[in-house]
């Protein structure tokens, strides 16, 4: 049994021509030939990545897939759509935002996350009551709303309060280490009454004198904080990536197979189904490693419409190796993550013609769904690989 995959990409190989993502097959003489997944990102320039020196880029074409560095290895970056609601992402001294308790800003002080010299630094004087910076927005009853923001304090702890006004669940959502002594902080926020109300950055300190930097302000729907989308006058929408390989049917095991992938992936809450990888016919014909809902890594084969899924409870942020053997004579098929059998199940794959990373409708035909994170490899196979290759594939 041939444990070489039919289709690959990455682990720090990812490579991009005419704009699409490269992945690599195996030719009937064993060489692998580079074959280009039609890759679309149609934001414009929007979209943004951190890239091998460690900085913030933007994007420099509308449908080049963003190879990202965040998670400390080389990995395609794929989120769906947002908008960032908020204006002068990185211009706190603007009007727009307001200031209270003495709060002022100066702008262009500091090297910001991106390498210009665009952050700015906040002056808090001393005695000041209500130090902060706010922003006023209409929310919508029902919604989730995520606030982030890039900073950098030097004698003072900065924390974000909620949106102060209705009622609400608040969460925090902790503080990711960018380097250089930044932090991208975000708090997101369920409404339960809808109207205008601020989105403030608040420091706990009231006494003494205490600065900070602060850049790269973003709000936006959901219970997420997706990579950063820089605004001046106006609100900028970064548009879905979608990476799909059609009529890869030769690259697919129709009666056995096997598919993997290495994600760096955070936890997530109050969200529905996010692909990772999803070899298909249509929704309601697919075999499908995803993120099945809050916490939950797992797998789904669906075949006419009916479902089987297999689910794992992702403890923590981190990196993850998940396989799945499939046999639909023999053998059935078996969910490995880290190491670990999962689960099994004697569920019928259906053929299939299809192959998408980060990317896939539903079975219930709703809208494509992205995973939302980062994948650093990922890899087709023709035949099921035995539970012991399974295991030391996705061996941490």
């Amino acid at each position: 049994m041939s444990a070489t995959p039919s289709i690959v990409i990455g682990k720090e190989g990812f490579g991009i021509k005419n704009g699409n993502l490269l992945g690599y097959y195996r030719a009937d003489d064993g060489i692998y030939v580079a074959r280009q997944f039609t890759a679309t990102r149609g934001g414009g320039t929007n979209g943004t990545f951190v890239n091998s020196s460690g900085l913030i880029e933007v994007a420099a074409s509308p449908n080049l897939p963003r190879i990202d560095f965040s998670s400390g290895s080389k990995a395609v970056l794929i989120e769906p759509a947002a908008t960032n609601l908020a204006l002068y992402s990185e211009e706190f001294d603007d009007a727009y935002w307001g200031k209270g308790g003495g709060t002022t800003v100066t702008g262009n002080t500091n090297i910001a996350p991106d390498g210009t010299l665009t952050a700015d630094s906040i002056n808090i004087p001393s005695g000041g009551t209500i130090n902060k910076i706010f922003i006023g927005f209409s929310i919508t009853s029902g919604n989730a709303y995520t606030f982030s923001c890039y900073v950098r304090s030097a004698t003072r702890a900065i924390t974000f309060g909620g949106a102060t006004g209705g009622a609400g669940t608040v969460v925090y959502n902790g503080a990711v280490d960018v380097g250089n002594g930044w932090f991208r902080q975000s708090v997101t926020r369920t409404w339960s009454a809808s109207g205008t109300f601020n989105i403030q950055l608040v420091w706990t300190e009231s006494f003494g004198f205490a600065y900070g930097d602060i850049w790269g302000a973003q709000l936006e729907t959901g219970a997420v904080a997706t990579s950063y989308i820089p605004t001046t006058t106006g609100t900028i929408t970064r548009n879905a990536d979608v990476i799909t390989l059609a009529n890869a049917s030769e690259y697919i095991g129709q009666t056995e197979g096997t598919i993997y992938t290495e994600i760096n992936t955070r936890i997530y809450t109050g969200i529905s189904s996010r692909r990772i990888i999803s070899l298909r016919v249509d929704g309601n014909n697919l075999i499908s490693l995803e993120i099945i809902g809050s916490n939950i890594l797992g797998l789904i084969i669906t075949n006419g419409g009916s479902s089987v899924s297999l689910s794992y409870t992702i403890p923590s942020d981190g990196t993850y190796k998940v396989a799945a053997g499939y046999n639909n004579s023999t053998n059935g098929t078996s969910l490995y993550v880290n190491g670990n059998l999962i689960g099994t199940t004697t569920a019928v794959v259906p053929n299939l013609s299809s192959a998408s990373f980060g990317y896939g409708t539903r079975a219930d035909g709703a809208a494509g769904t992205q995973f939302g994170d980062r994948i650093r490899a990922a890899a087709i196979y023709t035949t099921r690989l035995s539970d012991a290759q399974l295991i030391d594939m996705t061996w941490q």
